[in-house]
């Protein structure tokens, strides 16, 4: 069992930075989930440099929103088990956010820079869309001849600039859908940003309300080897508004989103929302609904019958940590203004690297050395206990350690943790000394070594057990109402008073009671 609760961390601690950043992503993701990890301070981290755009904002309205950023970003990260977000505001709309070496980048942007609104919206019909699509093709095929030749003839049907990078796919569900290979990305893009096409789009608008807007799937398909992006024609404005959510619920995907990962995140809409989805769901039997957030479409369906529950399933990805980073997206405010992140650089440890983790480690590790020199010299062979207790002590503190990680608690291995620990082994070391002083003097008038070592036992009992009880209320009160720093000494501070406690009652007294009691020592070395 002490094998399980400790491995992890042992692991982590002894492999290297480069070994580290060798093992696959998953498993590197579980060791820093299984193992204490070490804070900002001791092993570095990452740091997000955000800009936000407070370009239509007043300056009453900009202060307002610098603090609804602020707060949104760390209740997302803390929610995520990020226990050591900082957050700094570089000028009026620029920031950094710090987080330690065991984020997935990947997923902490995603909570920066999301606003995390889902809306629903309906498909414009098939054949008017297709339609569409061929008057953009029309126009641009002409726009073309008009640049190239000076004429405004028409191509062939099928030759034309847009009508090469467009294709038709059955996408899901046996419905057709407007498609782009991937290497035409680009162009498309740039094309449907042309003037021309945009007042095609308007004028199609005009004559079949309600507007629609061309929306990009979140993510391609493919077929044959061959990635294609789904263009879908949707209702620009939002037909359902999802948000405030009940509740986003992290679970195996079902057969509706099992192409798109292994999780899914269930969406529970509010009482409002709730009757909304039944209305429109309702009234628009056989359409088609897209579920879009941050200007994509994650997920199509169509829509059966009435859906009375107010429940929608997002595809949440391949593993865990990514539905998890969905759902705490989903759950929190939505972000007030729109927040890129421009850069993300390694953040070296402030204690100036490994050379000084490692040295710090050497020194504690002297430390101790002398410590058991020390108990050894001065009490002997009784001493050795004490020498190989400060080695059972660590090795409970790192357990100790690894169950807060179990209770759902992450504690870091900062300077800040590290001051605890070194507390806890000092007062292992106290009492060791005042329990053998006890001995040595009541030997110097009672000569039957058993009797002395049971009534010395008997007699530190109660105080040892209301000191270490007391320390552990101090280190539970530094957890619950302290800072990141405060909080970190805490947790420490528990797992090392709660190892001296077991050290002393298990392993010291263990082995002296067999000593004097088991064989019968007529003389203790002490």
């Amino acid at each position: 069992m002490g094998c399980f609760l400790v491995f992890p961390t042992f692991r982590l601690w002894l492999l290297s930075p480069d070994e580290i950043a060798q093992l696959p992503l998953e498993d590197r993701l579980t060791l820093f989930h299984q193992a204490t990890v070490p804070g900002i301070d001791l092993a570095g981290g990452y740091a997000f440099t955000m800009q936000a755009d407070a370009a239509r904002l007043t300056d009453r309205a900009r202060e307002q929103t610098l603090g609804h950023l602020i707060s949104i970003w760390r209740t997302r990260l803390l929610n995520f088990g990020i226990l050591e977000p900082e957050i700094i505001q570089n000028d009026v709309m620029s920031f950094q956010v710090h987080v330690p070496i065991s984020a997935d980048t990947g997923l902490v942007r995603k909570m920066l820079q999301q606003s995390g609104q889902v809306t629903l919206h309906l498909f414009k019909d098939g054949n008017e869309v297709q339609a569409l699509r061929q008057r953009i093709d029309n126009v641009l095929q002409e726009k073309t001849l008009a640049n190239t030749t000076g004429t405004s003839e028409k191509s062939p049907s099928g030759m034309g600039a847009f009508s090469r990078l467009l294709a038709s796919l059955t996408v899901d569900e046996e419905i057709i859908d407007i498609v782009v290979k991937e290497e035409n990305l680009t162009a498309v893009r740039r094309l449907l940003a042309d003037s021309t096409v945009k007042q095609s789009i308007r004028a199609y608008n005009l004559a079949n309300p309600p507007a629609g807007a061309f929306t990009w799937a979140s993510e391609p398909i493919e077929r044959n080897g061959q990635r294609f992006y789904p263009l879908y024609y949707i209702n620009q404005d939002v037909d359902l508004n999802a948000q405030p959510l009940s509740a986003a619920q992290v679970d195996e995907a079902s057969e509706v989103t099992v192409a798109r990962g292994a999780y899914a995140v269930r969406l529970t809409l509010q009482e409002g929302g709730r009757e909304s989805l039944a209305n429109l769901s309702n009234t628009n039997i056989g359409n088609r609904l897209a579920i879009k957030m941050d200007g994509q479409v994650h997920m199509t369906l169509t829509i059966q019958g009435r859906i009375p529950d107010g429940r929608v399933e997002l595809p949440g990805g391949n593993t865990v940590d990514e539905a998890r980073a969905l759902s705490v997206l989903l759950v929190s405010d939505i972000l007030p203004t729109p927040v890129e992140v421009t850069s993300v650089e390694m953040i070296p440890p402030s204690v100036q690297g490994d050379t000084a983790v490692r040295n710090g480690l050497l020194a504690l590790g002297a430390g101790i050395v002398l410590m058991s020199i020390f108990f050894i010299v001065l009490y002997r062979a009784t001493g050795g206990i004490v020498a190989l207790g400060f080695v059972y002590h660590l090795l409970m503190t790192v357990a100790l350690l690894r169950l807060w990680i179990l209770a759902g608690i992450t504690p870091l291995l900062t300077l800040s943790s590290l001051i605890g620990i070194l507390l806890s082994i000092l007062i292992f070391a106290i009492v060791h000394i005042w329990c053998f002083e006890q001995i040595k003097e009541s030997l110097k008038e009672n000569t039957v070594v058993r009797q002395t070592v049971a009534l010395m036992f008997d007699s530190v009992q109660p105080a040892l057990i209301w000191i270490h009880v007391l320390l552990l209320l101090v280190s539970i009160g530094c957890i619950v109402i302290g800072s990141e720093a405060l909080t970190d000494f805490g947790l420490a501070l528990f797992a090392g008073v709660g190892s001296s406690f077991l050290t002393f009652f298990v392993w010291t007294r263990t082995l002296l009671s067999a000593l004097t009691e088991g064989w019968n020592l007529k003389k203790l070395s002490i």
